[in-house]
């Protein structure tokens, strides 16, 4: 269904400073891209060197799963 959030993506809210929050917002419109889209890659840099085991993609499936089965119930 259009416009409902993919299942394989998770929400995450953080309160920052007003000071970072405009900051991070000039870092997004002088590149051209969301604050969102920012924010997903500096957390991509940032966590380029974890290693996900086996244990992690099993949780990652299952939630993934699992949001699908909302979205399918949901509509």
């Amino acid at each position: 269904m259009a416009g409902q959030p993919s299942p394989e993506k998770q929400m995450l809210s953080v309160r920052i400073s007003r000071e970072l929050y405009h900051k991070a917002k000039k870092l997004a419109v002088r590149h051209g891209f969301t604050l969102s889209d920012t924010l997903v890659m500096i957390l991509e840099h940032a966590t380029r060197n974890i290693i996900l085991n086996e244990q992690d993609y099993e949780r990652i499936a299952q939630e993934t799963a699992e949001a699908r089965k909302r979205r399918r119930s949901a509509s």
